[in-house]
């Protein structure tokens, strides 16, 4: 099945109004707040976590869940989608509804995606759908769909097809309109994840074969540990330059460019990169939270002996919730990462966003 991940936590950077809207507020961050009378964007105090006072305070954004969202690649506007889909002016906190989309968008088995080709959905068959004019949609599947990222141009895809009594064949789109384009170094592999930085489109196996697609096409091999289990095996960017291979049972950093490949934990559930610090945790041992460096070294071994819930990341600042027994409490612990020392508690909101 083919489904957005969703870590409960992730943040949104400050963004700065334009020409004659309104001044941006200070760093913040937004959140959802669920309540009775629906599903609420606000604006936090990235330090405090405290609601900013600008006006509007909060907006509704959907009557009920599920919900999915993103932002547009300026990270100028929001879209929550439900059973109808608002997008929201991030300096004007303006909301624009566009009723009523004609699939179940907001469910585990559709991804919910904007990027410079517009908003689009993917089922869990590999079907795209268009959400351009009135809400019409438009199939695009010409093979199966194995995997999809963010591209600079558009929606990035990885296809696969079944050569008649023969083996794999894998292709990459660099834009959902595009011709897929046969990557013949990977026919035969039983398993390539992708990961896109910039316009560089990264193809690689669980075994360590690496595939560059972009100003130049490279491959080379990279010198992984044993990867188990195959199945669940993805890459992601962490930008600029660096790639994070990952199973759930294990976390290896890669350096393309250098092909050298460096373990950090094998027992890490989540993790999430910003742009100097990668934080690790393990939502089902009373491990804490570990912070890298970008060669890879451990900096800070965070709330040794605590079950990590969930963690979101700002600029330096990390918001770390304990787990609850069934996912994250309200609590948050602040921690200045260029100190690893905790600046204030908050009670927030129930999802931040990014």
């Amino acid at each position: 099945m083919i489904r957005a991940t969703r870590i409960a936590l992730a943040l949104a950077a400050a963004l700065a109004a334009r020409g004659s809207a309104p001044a941006a507020p200070r760093d913040h961050v937004l959140a959802f707040e669920h309540t009775h009378a629906g599903i609420f964007l606000e604006r936090l105090d990235a330090r405090t976590l405290r609601p900013l006072p600008d006006k509007p305070k909060h907006v509704l954004v959907a009557r009920r869940l599920p919900i999915d969202w993103d932002l547009s690649p300026a990270r100028s506007r929001l879209i929550v989608a439900s059973n109808k889909a608002r997008i929201v002016d991030l300096a004007t906190f303006k909301v624009q509804t566009r009723c009523c989309l004609p699939f179940p968008v907001a469910s585990p088995d559709y991804v919910f995606l904007w990027t410079t080709e517009g908003v689009e959905v993917i089922d869990d068959g590999g079907n795209a759908w268009d959400l351009g004019g009135g809400g019409g949609f438009t199939l695009n599947a010409p093979y199966g769909l194995a995997d999809f990222a963010k591209g600079p141009t558009g929606l990035v895809k990885l296809y696969t097809h079944q050569v008649p009594g023969g083996s794999l064949v894998w292709s990459v789109s660099r834009t959902s309109a595009g011709e897929p384009l046969d990557v013949p170094e990977l026919n035969g592999e039983p398993k390539v994840a992708l990961a896109v930085d910039g316009n560089r489109i990264y193809l690689m196996t669980p075994a360590g074969k690496l595939v560059t697609v972009g100003t130049s096409d490279t491959s080379r091999s990279v010198p992984l540990p044993p990867t188990t289990p195959v199945y669940d095996f993805r890459i992601t960017t962490w930008t600029p330059g660096l790639l994070i291979a990952s199973t759930s049972s294990q976390l290896v950093l890669v350096d393309p460019q250098q092909g050298t490949a460096q373990p950090l934990r094998l027992d890490a559930t989540d993790f999430s990169p910003g742009a100097s610090d990668l934080v690790v945790w393990n939502r089902r041992t009373r491990d804490g939270l570990f912070v890298y460096d970008r060669s890879g070294n451990e900096r800070f071994h965070l709330l040794p002996s605590t079950t990590i819930g969930c963690v979101a990341l700002h600029n330096r600042l990390a918001y770390v919730a304990v787990s609850n027994g069934g996912g994250c409490s309200r609590m948050r612990s602040i921690f200045d990462l260029r100190t690893g020392q905790v600046i204030g508690h908050a009670s927030a909101p129930t999802e931040l966003i990014g």
